[in-house]
């Protein structure tokens, strides 16, 4: 409890936990209800959704040719107005152009990605409140409102859950309005509780003025653009190529194997990794970065390899007994990325380890390189006729990338494989202890409520060292200067 005070204290704890709870609270909303939504949308409902939802995250990367990162670095009130009219110039024309190539493509797009004739037509109308939306968004982070930016996301997260829930009956069609109506609603929250600033930007300026904000600027869209639509590609492209390659019902089993696992296990390791990046200038001056590497490396190990070893073990069986039987294969899948989970888990959050060192070049590589692969991947399973081959050669392709890129990091901070292997170890003993009644429970095996105790009992102590791990990271946050 006075470790909790003192924190709360610190400027820089109380902007991240509001930041952070927002997106942290919208999560697990979506999250714990998504038992209730696999029984009632099918595999193939959810897959058709699963496209609709990548189509709109890649698409939304490069609307606004990325002016609205520059939002935050504007020096005077003036040099916001002006930017954030270059962002929405951006964006009314490129949504423009994409509601002519919707029209102009649309029998193509809705036979080979087998969207419904509406979520066409909503593609572009979601793709401009997204827009919308990531420019107040770093508008409000231009003015430090950040209990502003929480509100919306939750306010996104329960519209768009609620509206699935009431209006299933629509199938596919309720989940991608679910999803729009969110975003409209998280928009009106933006506006609505940034009304007094919005009403004192500067609307009156002259074209010639905006160019050149334009061309000021223009490292974003030149560089920025193409880094984060790749991040986006790689991440979304799977339930667009599932889609197309096998079936929605395929896209929709995957999808649900990435929202159940992916999303959790991101918002805990890029916590981890905000605390160690913020962290490192001072560690670096201090002639101590190399032990900071080390010791969150330990730490990301320790957190992420009970979970692993729970996936291994009951993945199939928890996926059919919490989302219904008709998922079980969800749960196969994520026995399938086990050891993406463990490398990307770990590697994601030291990424910044390149930009410290200025190598970003090689990030940009690594990702491309991984999205070849992973493209690879899928074709040849689709050539083989074999979901599960596909999954899998996606999956290991993806582990493997990332256990390079883990090396590459390892060597960067001065640390040696030696102690790669060591802070793998000793948490994967520590959690095989632990897991203990679990692997009891199943090659026992138990039944009944044996076989419940069993398993919920190691769980339990698991996450107890895991949160302890947790606490001691969330321990060493520092203030940022200027927060």
């Amino acid at each position: 409890m006075k470790i909790l005070q003192q924190l709360t204290k610190i400027n820089f704890f109380r902007s991240f936990s509001v930041l952070a709870s927002g997106t942290m609270v919208g999560q697990l909303l979506m999250i714990l209800m998504s038992p209730v939504i696999t029984r009632l949308y099918s595999k193939e409902e959810f897959g058709i959704y699963a496209t609709y939802a990548a189509l709109v995250a890649v698409i939304s990367v490069i609307a606004v040719l990325r002016y609205e990162l520059a939002i935050p670095l504007a020096k005077t009130e003036f040099e916001l107005s002006r930017l954030v009219l270059v962002c929405l110039a951006s964006l009314m024309l490129f949504s423009i152009v994409l509601f002519a190539a919707v029209l102009l493509l649309f029998d193509q797009i809705t036979e080979h990605l087998h969207l419904e004739p509406v979520m066409a037509y909503l593609l572009p109308f979601g793709i401009l409140v997204s827009g919308l939306i990531g420019i107040l968004n770093f508008f409000s982070l231009f003015h430090k409102r950040y209990s502003v930016l929480s509100f919306s996301k939750v306010s996104h997260s329960l519209t768009h859950v609620l509206f699935q829930l009431i209006a299933y009956s629509l199938g596919s069609i309720a989940l991608a309005l679910g999803q729009f109506l969110g975003k409209c609603v998280a928009l009106v929250v933006l506006i609505y509780r940034n009304g007094a600033l919005i009403r004192n930007l500067e609307l009156k300026i002259p074209l010639n003025s905006l160019t050149s904000t334009a061309r000021e600027y223009r490292r974003f869209p030149l560089f920025s653009t193409w880094a984060g639509f790749f991040n986006a590609l790689g991440d979304q492209f799977p339930f667009v190529a599932l889609t197309v390659l096998f079936n929605p019902a395929a896209a929709g089993l995957f999808a649900l194997t990435h929202r159940v696992l992916s999303l959790p296990m991101a918002m805990i390791s890029s916590l981890v990794g905000d605390i160690f990046y913020s962290n490192s200038t001072a560690h670096l001056n201090a002639g101590t970065f190399k032990a900071s590497f080390f010791e969150t490396y330990r730490a990301l190990s320790a957190l992420i390899t009970g979970p692993c070893l729970i996936l291994a073990l009951l993945s199939p069986d928890l996926f059919a007994f919490v989302f219904g039987e008709p998922w079980r294969d969800s749960g196969v899948f994520a026995q399938y990325m086990i050891a993406f989970i463990y490398a990307n888990f770990i590697a994601g959050p030291l990424s910044s380890v390149l930009s410290l060192f200025s190598k970003d070049h090689e990030f940009m590589v690594f990702n491309i390189v991984l999205l070849v692969l992973r493209v690879a991947a899928l074709l040849i399973g689709a050539y083989m006729a074999s979901l599960n081959m596909a999954i899998a050669l996606f999956c290991a392709v993806g582990a493997l990338c990332n256990f390079l890129l883990l090396i590459r990091l390892v060597y960067l901070s001065g640390n040696t494989a030696v102690a790669l292997i060591h802070n793998s170890l000793i948490p994967i003993f520590i959690n095989l202890v632990l897991a203990i009644p679990i692997i009891w429970a199943v090659y026992k095996p138990l039944t009944g409520f044996n076989w419940w105790a069993a398993v919920l009992v190691s769980i339990f102590i698991m996450a107890a060292y895991a949160l302890i791990i947790l606490a001691k990271q969330i321990h060493k946050i520092q203030p940022r200067q200027g927060l």
